[in-house]
C-alpha cells in the first residue's frame, strides 16, 4: 500500500515510556466515471504498474534492483540481481524519490485505504525500554460510491 497518508503517519517514542495508539482504517470505493476516471483493475495503489515503474527506473540507471523488489523484478527480468554495496544507496534514493508516482505514470485506483492513528496515552516504564501498543478497531469504515436514478427518470 503506497499513499501520502501512510508516508505522513509517524510515531515518536522516548526511552523509559510506553505508548498506546488507536489505529483507524477506512476504505473508499469510487465509480470509474467523470473526466479522469479511476481504474477498477488497479488495487490499493501498490499495484504492478507502480512496482514496474520503480523497478524500471532503478534497473535502467543501475542495472540492478532493491532487495524488496527482487521477487517482482524476476517475474519479468529473470536475470535481475540485487544492487551491490556501491549502488544500494543510489537504488534506495531512486526508490524513495519516486515511490508515489503521479496519475500520469499509473492509472488511479478506484479503491483507497486511509490509515490514521490517535495518540491515547503515555506511561512511565521503570524497565527503561519502550513498548508501543496499537489498538485496532473491530470495524472498518467502508464508503462505496453508487450511481442512483430517480424513478421518474427511469420510466420517462
Amino acid at each position: 500500500y503506497y499513499g501520502y497518508e501512510r508516508k505522513r503517519n509517524e510515531m515518536y517514542t522516548e526511552v523509559g515510556f510506553s505508548y498506546r495508539y488507536q489505529v483507524y482504517h477506512r476504505l473508499t470505493m469510487s465509480l470509474p466515471i467523470g473526466p479522469d476516471p479511476c481504474h477498477l483493475d488497479t488495487e490499493w495503489e501498490g499495484d504492478e504498474c507502480t512496482l514496474k515503474f520503480l523497478n524500471d527506473l532503478i534497473f535502467r540507471e543501475l542495472n540492478c534492483t532493491t532487495p524488496w523488489l527482487l521477487s517482482f523484478a524476476r517475474s519479468y527480468l529473470p536475470g535481475a540481481s540485487i544492487c551491490g554495496p556501491s549502488e544500494s544507496r543510489n537504488a534506495a534514493e531512486i526508490y524513495n524519490n519516486n515511490r508515489y508516482p503521479s496519475n500520469n505514470v499509473c492509472p488511479r485506483s478506484c479503491t483507497k485505504m486511509k490509515i490514521s492513528t490517535v495518540y491515547l496515552a503515555r506511561y512511565v516504564n521503570d524497565k527503561k525500554n519502550n513498548f508501543v501498543t496499537f489498538n485496532f478497531g473491530k470495524l472498518i469504515d467502508v464508503t462505496v460510491e453508487v450511481k442512483s436514478y430517480r424513478f421518474l427518470n427511469m420510466v420517462a
